[in-house]
């Protein structure tokens, strides 16, 4: 099996909730193309729905070695550092994933949760008023600012 296939196999495994064998083949796609960006970041969702956020963390942060151009990268690797506490880290990725895809409503809706975390809400409700414009039928970001 090349990589692909490992990695299209693993992925339907961690869909069904079998994670530790997802997992496995997730090890075995990267061996096979230790520069699989993909492999690295499913490995990271795998481990985030483990609660092993640590694991996720650099797993996430290996993919975006292997693929710096990926908003959705930036993103994942933001959200786990902020489940992780990190704060200030998860606010620089959720930015950087802003930068790269400024037009998608999530980005903005989630650095505007971190911001809240932190105590910024000046910040934070500017970013879900920009998750608004974005996406206007969106009712999280409305109710996220109104606890802002």
């Amino acid at each position: 099996m090349n990589a692909g296939q490992l990695l299209k196999q693993a992925n339907q495994l961690k869909r069904v909730g079998k994670l530790d064998k997802a997992i496995a083949l997730y090890h075995q796609a990267i061996e096979i193309n230790p520069n699989f960006a993909w492999a690295y970041h499913n490995l990271g969702d795998a481990f985030v729905k483990q609660g092993n956020i640590d694991n996720a963390v650099s797993f996430y942060s290996q993919s975006l070695k292997n693929n710096s151009n990926s908003a959705w990268l930036y993103y994942c690797l933001g959200e786990a550092l902020s489940k992780q506490g990190d704060l200030e880290a998860a606010v620089k990725y959720l930015q950087k994933a802003i930068d790269t895809k400024p037009n998608f409503y999530k980005f903005y809706n989630s650095l505007g949760q971190v911001l809240t975390e932190q105590g910024n809400f000046d910040e934070a409700i500017a970013r879900y008023h920009k998750a608004i414009n974005l996406n206007p039928s969106g009712a999280d970001s409305y109710l996220e600012c109104c606890v802002a």
